[in-house]
C-alpha cells in the first residue's frame, strides 16, 4: 500500500522466518529461560491460558522489561497448550524457547544495548486472539509483570498476524494501551486500506511486515 512514512515494510520470506530474525540480531544463546503456564483475562469474565517466559536475569531484578505478546495461527488454535511450540513452522518464540533457541538477550544496533524479554503466548478456542481481546490480555500482564509499557511489541502469524494489525489499526477497537511495534507475518487479513496504514503511523506505530510472495495474498 502506498505510504506518506516508511514505517511498513514488505519483502519476501521465506519459512521459517523466526530463525533468521534470531541469526541476525539474536546474542547469547541460553538453556535458563523456562516457559510456565499461566491464564489471562480476554474479557470481562473469561480467561485463556498462555505460555509465559521471563528473563534468567527476571527473579533478581527490579527493572521493568519490554514484552512481546506473540499471536499464534489458526492451527494453533484449540484446548491444547503445546500446540504453540510444537510447530516448527509456526510456533513463534516460544517454539525457540521450548527448543533451547531463543537468546538470553537481544543487541539492539541501534543503541548497542542488551535487551531481555517477558514472553507471553496466549492461546484462543478458535481462529487466534482478537483485537477486542488484546487489551484485556495487556492490562492484565501489566497488572502482574513489571513491563515496560513504552516498549510494547505484538507479533503474529496468518491469523495472529490479523490480531496485530486490526488491533494497530483501530479496527472495532480503541487500543489504551498502544503497542511501539507490530510485526505481522503472513497476516490473514483483507486487502489492507489506506485509512488502516494511516491511523497507525498517527499513533507512531512502527511495523515490520512478512509474507511470502506469490503464495501469501494478504501477507
Amino acid at each position: 500500500i502506498p505510504l506518506e512514512s516508511s514505517y511498513l515494510i514488505y519483502f519476501t520470506a521465506v519459512k521459517p522466518l523466526l530463525p533468521i530474525l534470531l541469526v541476525l540480531i539474536g546474542s547469547t544463546l541460553s538453556g535458563q529461560i523456562r516457559q510456565s503456564t499461566i491464564n489471562v483475562r480476554i474479557d470481562s469474565t473469561r480467561t485463556r491460558p498462555a505460555l509465559l517466559a521471563l528473563p534468567d536475569s527476571y527473579s533478581g531484578s527490579q527493572a521493568r522489561y519490554p514484552l512481546i505478546l506473540f499471536l499464534h495461527g489458526f492451527d494453533e488454535a484449540g484446548q491444547d497448550l503445546s500446540k504453540i511450540y510444537r510447530n516448527d513452522n509456526s510456533g513463534g518464540p516460544a517454539w525457540f524457547i521450548a527448543n533451547r533457541k531463543w537468546p538470553s538477550n537481544f543487541l539492539n544496533p541501534a543503541d548497542g544495548q542488551k535487551y531481555q524479554f517477558v514472553v507471553v503466548s496466549p492461546q484462543s478456542t478458535t481462529y487466534s486472539i482478537g483485537a477486542t481481546q488484546i487489551p484485556y490480555i495487556l492490562n492484565d500482564i501489566l497488572k502482574n509483570y513489571r513491563i515496560d509499557s513504552s516498549r510494547i511489541y505484538i507479533t503474529g502469524i496468518t491469523a495472529g498476524g490479523d490480531g496485530s494489525i486490526t488491533y494497530a489499526a483501530k479496527l472495532g477497537v480503541t487500543p489504551a494501551i498502544r503497542p511501539a511495534a507490530i510485526v505481522p507475518m503472513s497476516a490473514a487479513i483483507n486487502p489492507p486500506q489506506q485509512a488502516w496504514a494511516r491511523a497507525i503511523v498517527e499513533d507512531d506505530i512502527k511495523v515490520w511486515a512478512f509474507g511470502s510472495d506469490p503464495a501469501d495474498l494478504y501477507g
